[in-house]
């Protein structure tokens, strides 16, 4: 593989992705090589697991970390994780990550009753399905965003 010096130019990525994602990824191999370079003991074990399909919902990505993390797995000993999906805030300032919120997907099926009933015969009596949605879905968030979950 070609060294840092041998980026065509001028020493710049250019590209999909080479500042979320690829970028951050490249630069953990970049300082693995910078310790080789300089024959210097890495002051840790690395274990990598690598996924750069973030953009397209990482589909199967939860198998892959809940097998390599269990007993056995690849990362069972891992005692920290460090993500590499983050931007530089410049052109010679990475940003460092120390956090994220996550991302949680779900499906939510509201039925009632197969067709429509008169609100002068039912009103009242009978849930009205959407209303109930509603209902639902803003007692998950305050008015300021805050996440009533508990």
């Amino acid at each position: 593989a070609a060294g840092y010096g041998d980026f065509p130019s001028g020493g710049k990525l250019f590209g999909r992705g080479s500042t979320d994602d690829k970028g951050p990824a490249l630069a953990w191999l970049i300082i693995i090589e910078a310790f080789q370079t300089l024959k210097l003991d890495f002051p840790v074990n690395l274990l990598f697991l690598v996924e750069s399909m973030e953009e397209s919902g990482s589909e199967g990505l939860d198998n892959v970390v809940e097998k390599e993390f269990a007993e056995g797995g690849y990362l069972e000993k891992a005692e920290a994780i460090c993500v590499a999906d983050n931007n530089w805030l410049g052109t010679r300032k990475p940003c460092i990550q120390y956090g994220l919120r996550g991302i949680c997907y779900f499906f939510l099926e509201v039925s009632g009753p197969i067709k429509d009933l008169h609100s002068g015969r039912f009103g009242g009596s009978v849930h009205e399905p959407m209303v109930d949605l509603v209902n639902l879905l803003q007692s998950l968030v305050d008015a300021n965003g805050n996440i009533l979950i508990p």
